[in-house]
């Protein structure tokens, strides 16, 4: 055993985005035995996704100034100070983002090894599939060596804990908290919102149509003109889709440009507030490459979902036939064939969307990935 007082927790992430927060304080409010801490990032949103700003929140925040530089095809992130404000908090555990391409986290690990504090690893698994040859080889000689500092693993999927096995990770180190959103939230709110999203149908003139929806950012590595070519195949099978796209990003003007001449497409650009009408409005999300929370969230808006392995959660969320299609590579014909089946047979549309809300509240609830960190943080600590 290693006490029995709080255990002080800090997350070092390498930006605070907005979809995160609900997790921390959800985890601060559920793990009375544990007080936590988080250091952010300034300056390194991802594209696509929110930073939470100067916004009030319910656990202690510090903010370092972030770099970020692309060489290579690799990313590569240095947060400027964090191990000074990690000498300066209260810190029993340090949680580090899996992110092996986050430079300052090496540091962050070595000096709280040094320090006798327990180093955990929070990992998507996710990898750059452009990145091959000596590159990739010398990127997971890194992350071996790299990986010796962790005392546990925390992954977001299966997906990525076979991973971290197979690059030497100790098995029983490894705990899968299946990375989501508050889908119990979304759950909560479906009455309302499904009023919401039929006024939105009635409002586009797609009042009876079956319309196939995609949110998420619009950036060149999710292949956006996809949607594109989708909605054509399915109109040339005599299907009058229509295509709700929302979203923006770098490759929104191309994407604009090449939808003026489609029928039946509506670009929505960003949404922030009550998006959940945007995903309600859809009778099936497809997620045509990378991407990850955005199958909750359809799911939990009760959607069959039709996506490839995005960022290695779809496998554990996606069961083909039952909640949607899961394919391991793209193909338009394939593809065509998954979304018009669901488009054109209402009864399976429907069991495919109860199907799909019941497992994401089985799966990847919020309250289980909280449940999930909790049991590694004390499991580190000798508490359980």
């Amino acid at each position: 055993m290693r006490g029995t007082g709080p255990i002080n927790v800090v997350f070092v992430l390498r930006t605070l985005t907005t979809y995160r927060i609900p997790f921390l304080t959800r985890l601060s409010q559920l793990s009375p035995g544990i007080r936590l801490a988080v250091i952010a990032g300034d300056g390194v949103v991802e594209a696509g996704k929110l930073d939470s700003g100067a916004r009030s929140l319910p656990f202690p925040s510090f903010r370092v100034r972030g770099y970020v530089r692309d060489i290579w095809n690799f990313t590569l992130v240095w947060l400027s100070g964090c191990v000074r404000v990690l000498r300066s908090l209260p810190c029993d555990v340090v949680i580090l983002e899996g992110n092996f391409g986050i430079l300052s986290h090496i540091v962050a690990a070595v000096w709280a090894k040094l320090t006798g504090r327990t180093v955990i690893f929070w990992v998507a698994g996710f990898q750059k599939p452009e990145i091959v040859g000596i590159r990739a080889r010398a990127r997971e000689l890194f992350m071996r060596v790299v990986m010796k500092a962790a005392d546990g693993f925390v992954c977001y999927s299966s997906d990525a804990a076979r991973w971290l096995e197979r690059l030497g990770a100790p098995p029983e180190c490894v705990r899968v908290a299946q990375n989501t959103i508050d889908t119990e939230s979304i759950v909560a709110a479906r009455p309302q919102v499904l009023d919401a999203a039929l006024q939105l149908r009635e409002h586009l003139g797609w009042a009876g149509k079956p319309v196939m929806v995609y949110v998420g950012a619009i950036t060149h590595d999710k292949h956006p003109a996809r949607l594109l070519d989708l909605h054509r195949a399915l109109r040339a099978r005599g299907i009058d889709v229509r295509t709700l796209i929302v979203g923006d990003g770098p490759a929104m003007s191309a994407l604009r440009a090449a939808a003026e001449a489609e029928e039946g497409v509506h670009l929505a650009g960003r949404v922030v507030d009550a998006v959940d009408r945007y995903f309600a409005a859809g009778d099936v999300f497809v997620l045509p490459s990378i991407g990850g929370l955005a199958i909750n969230q359809a799911m939990a808006n009760g959607l069959p979902v039709v996506c490839g392995p995005a960022d290695g959660t779809g496998p554990d969320l996606v069961r083909d036939g039952l909640t949607g299609y899961f394919r391991e590579t793209y193909d338009l014909d394939e593809w065509t064939q998954c979304i018009a089946r669901i488009l054109t047979q209402p009864p399976l549309r429907e069991q495919m969307g109860r199907a799909s809300l019941d497992r994401v509240l089985q799966v990847a609830s919020l309250e289980g990935m909280c449940r999930h960190f909790s049991t590694a943080i004390l499991r580190s600590r000798g508490r359980t």
